[in-house]
């Protein structure tokens, strides 16, 4: 029987395969030469089909980054990275001072990597303005740099970063950055079913991520991954928020081996509560105003006003600020990261660059009579607490 002649395919590919190796070879020399015509000279080749092997692979590897490059293309038009952990709409984003809020930063470093088994989602509740943005984006910077970091989403109301559509495709963009066998995993699966982004939140959750990391980890077992929801009760809709955290938590009773760790904040709304008493696969802990976090705020500022002081070093006096104006800032900011800062972002306006100047204008407008002032230097903050009293039920004001 005569066996089939090669097809100029398979000799093509068996020819890619042999350069392959011999380009891992040691024995090879980079200027030595491979192919079927090495050192040949002075010869004729009349008719034949020749095929560049190096544009070969060149297309290949083209061809590789366009796939990998596909996936996020297909995707990102139901995302919103604005609410990524990196950025540009969130620049500059907020951040612990190096030396606050350390007792709860190795709280949850404990939890991620101590007692991740025993708890696969942590809350982490407190009131506007404690600092809750700035614990979660620290610790995620935390997270990537040790290899652990996988996905986050910064919800903001006002910023338009609230639609529960685009949280999993969002999730998923990331994800897809973060765990190359995962990407793959989304390539075949999107491949085979484009409309999964169209489908409800809860199929695109359990087809896109559940399913995904259920069998890549059966394959190799890995580390765990964390994922950040900050500010959920941004969310718009308390079904929403709802929705949210039954997928995760269905997610972790049928699937207890996933390497996902679920670390959200939130204010302690009444609603977030009762669900949250409701579930026994979560941790909780809850940020508080108290004499830790008053000493904290006070670093922040004094070491803001340092920053401050040293880059307007020309035009501020020595002693700025004076001990009692500083004083009477530390007693307003209360313990607030959010209210301080505002106060220093005012302080630190570079369209002003007058700190001096801007300092006595805060405290001016802080000791006024209600009503009796041109410029609210504190605007950016009573948006934010505007937005919380239109969000409390009538009968509960």
């Amino acid at each position: 029987m005569t066996l089939p002649s090669p097809s100029i395919v398979d000799r093509t590919k068996n020819w890619l395969r042999l350069l392959s190796r011999r380009s891992r070879s040691p024995s090879i020399r980079p200027d030595q030469q491979i192919g079927s015509f090495s050192n040949a000279h002075d010869f004729t080749v009349s008719g034949g089909q020749f095929i560049d092997i190096n544009e070969l692979k060149m297309n290949y590897i083209n061809n590789v980054i366009s796939s990998r490059q596909a996936v996020f293309e297909l995707l990102e038009p139901y995302t919103c990275l604005d609410a990524t952990k990196d950025s540009s709409a969130r620049y500059p984003p907020p951040r612990c001072h190096p030396d606050t809020q350390w007792k709860i930063r190795e709280r949850l470093m404990r939890w991620l990597v101590y007692e991740y088994d025993e708890w696969k989602m942590l809350w982490v509740r407190g009131s506007a303005g404690t600092g809750k943005s700035a614990i979660a984006q620290s610790f995620a910077d935390s997270c990537e740099e040790e290899g652990l970091f996988g996905a986050s989403y910064f919800f903001s109301r006002t910023a338009g970063r609230d639609k529960l559509e685009t949280v999993v495709p969002t999730l998923v963009y990331q994800l897809a950055r973060s765990v190359p066998e995962y990407h793959s995993f989304i390539e075949h699966r999107l491949a085979k079913d484009q409309i999964l982004l169209q489908n409800s939140p809860p199929i695109q959750f359990r087809k896109l991520i559940v399913e995904p990391f259920a069998t890549l980890q059966r394959e190799r077992p890995r580390k765990p991954i964390i994922v950040i929801l900050d500010g959920l009760d941004e969310c718009a809709g308390e079904k929403a928020q709802r929705e949210i955290l039954e997928m995760i938590t269905n997610a972790i009773r049928t699937n207890p081996d996933l390497p996902l760790r679920w670390l959200i904040f939130s204010r302690p709304e009444a609603h977030l509560k009762n669900v949250f008493s409701r579930k026994t696969d979560r941790g909780r802990e809850e940020l508080i105003i108290d004499t830790e976090g008053r000493e904290n705020v006070e670093r922040y500022v004094k070491d803001r006003l340092i920053e401050i002081k040293a880059t307007y070093n020309d035009m501020i006096p020595a002693d700025w600020p004076p001990p009692a104006k500083l004083e009477e800032l530390l007693y307003a900011v209360l313990g607030l990261f959010i209210f301080a800062s505002t106060c220093l972002n005012y302080i630190d306006d570079p369209e002003e660059a007058d700190p001096v100047s801007q300092l006595d204008s805060l405290l001016s407008f802080l000791r006024r009579p209600q009503g009796v002032v041109s410029r609210n230097p504190l605007a950016a903050l009573d948006l934010l607490y505007s937005r919380i009293l239109q969000d409390i039920p009538p009968p509960h004001i």
